[in-house]
């Protein structure tokens, strides 16, 4: 059985960090996706056509990618603690304005602080999971919390539909709201920045001390590998999340959207992705004392066992087949996602808030410059191009190194003989100076 701290049987500090991470996590995953539940409701209650309401939903991503990149610079300024609760009132201002919004501009402004938030929220999460966890439990504990992000997506459909069933749609919103109220109690009073406030066995995760600043040409160097393969990995799920679903509707005039079956497929990948990618890691690394390889294993068969499932797509006529190649696409997908999250701790020492930011920045790239976007969604050339991509981030993933930490430039040490030879000399000044006046 899998040996953990998070695990033990009675609460310790570290468990509740995890608690917490999981739980904001949970919540939202539950504002992000729970919107299109409802939108039937928002159509008659703000009297809009759902062109409108599509800007306003896509509000989101407009602020959820660039928060990506700027959570982790919000680490490095303001400190974890701070930014996670910035994290958790944006989140929590997202889920109320959206709640109480009877115009359009006011859904809008809702979808736009729950993307900064959620965006934040993910380097700002893998920032403060890294004090608190030694190489052996980074992987479960990150795949936690990413598989309790998956989960809040999966639920906040059936969730906001039980509002509108009991009688509105803000009634999920509303609930959403009061977890997150519910959270920052709880982060306030459980949350602990660094394992050196705690007493608990926490001898193997990282020190506190002052960080050094980082030496940015080596740091670069190390960064840029992560950084493409974050791009690579945003680049897959693109294609599983817009180009299938255009290419089945234009094929088979299979419309994906209306298919129970793969959606719960789709949903279920993500969450066994993170969790499943995240336990194989620390398997392998509890069993072979190897970082570097169980670190590299883990996203290097997840993103050719996505490439090898997206070969195998076109040959699925069915439901089922769709669902299952579509599922094992996305599901090697996550776990390779996740593994890169636990690799920005791996490598980020005293500065994890950078290293996210490098994942975030490669996951920007990926909305920004994509051969979907390039090339359309109707074209074959996309697909090509992105799975040939995976194939090559597959490989490339063995070429990561987890065991090197990002640089760091040590101020130059002050001369520590001075003060010896200052000293030796002020003692050999008293014992001549009786001497001397013997003499004369």
């Amino acid at each position: 059985m899998f040996d953990s701290a998070f695990l033990a049987r009675k609460p310790t500090p570290r468990g509740r960090i995890l608690l917490l991470l999981a739980a904001i996590g949970l919540l939202a995953g539950l504002g992000r996706d729970g919107i299109y539940a409802v939108t039937g409701s928002l159509r008659v209650a703000l009297d809009r056509p759902n062109d409108e309401l599509v800007i306003a939903y896509g509000a989101y991503g407009f602020a959820f990618f660039p928060a990506l990149v700027l959570g982790g610079v919000l680490v490095e300024l303001l400190g974890i603690e701070l930014a996670l609760t910035f994290c958790g009132a944006g989140i929590l201002a997202g889920l109320a304005v959206t709640a109480v919004a009877w115009t359009l501009a006011l859904l809008t402004l809702g979808r736009l602080l729950l993307g900064a938030a959620i965006g934040a929220l993910l380097p700002v999460a893998t920032a403060a999971l890294a004090p608190w966890t030694p190489p052996r439990e980074r992987g479960w504990a990150m795949g936690t919390f990413q598989g309790a992000f998956a989960a809040g997506a999966a639920l906040g459909i059936p969730l906001m539909e039980f509002g509108v069933l009991v009688g509105s749609w803000r009634v999920g919103f509303l609930l959403a709201a009061l977890g997150c109220v519910a959270w920052l109690v709880a982060r306030q009073r459980w949350y602990l920045a660094a394992p050196a406030a705690a007493d608990h066995d926490a001898e193997d995760a990282i020190p506190v001390e002052r960080p050094l600043p980082v030496a940015w040409r080596g740091a670069l160097h190390l960064l840029m590998l992560p950084f493409s393969l974050a791009l690579i990995q945003g680049w897959g799920v693109l294609l599983c999340e817009h180009w299938v679903p255009q290419y089945l509707l234009d094929t088979w005039h299979f419309d994906i959207k209306l298919s129970g079956w793969v959606a719960a497929a789709m949903a279920l990948a993500l969450v066994l992705g993170a969790l499943v990618g995240g336990f194989a890691a620390d398997r392998s690394l509890n069993h072979s004392g190897n970082i570097r390889s169980a670190h590299q294993v883990v996203p290097g068969f997840g993103f050719l066992l996505a490439a090898l499932s997206l070969m195998l797509l076109p040959i699925g006529e069915h439901e089922g087949a769709i669902a299952f190649w579509l599922g094992l696409a996305l599901f090697g997908l996550q776990a390779a996602g996740t593994m890169l999250w636990v690799f920005a701790i791996d490598i980020g020492g005293r500065h994890p808030g950078i290293s996210a930011a490098a994942i975030g920045l490669g996951l920007l790239l990926a909305r920004l410059v994509s051969p979907m976007l390039l090339f359309g969604l109707g074209r074959s050339l996309p697909a090509v191009l992105v799975v040939t991509a995976l194939v090559l981030a597959g490989f490339l993933s063995f070429r990561l190194r987890p065991h090197i930490e990002l640089p760091v430039t040590v101020p130059p040490q002050p001369d520590a003989a001075a003060p010896e030879d200052q000293a030796a000399a002020e003692i050999d000044q008293l014992l001549e100076t009786p001497e001397k006046k013997r003499r004369a």
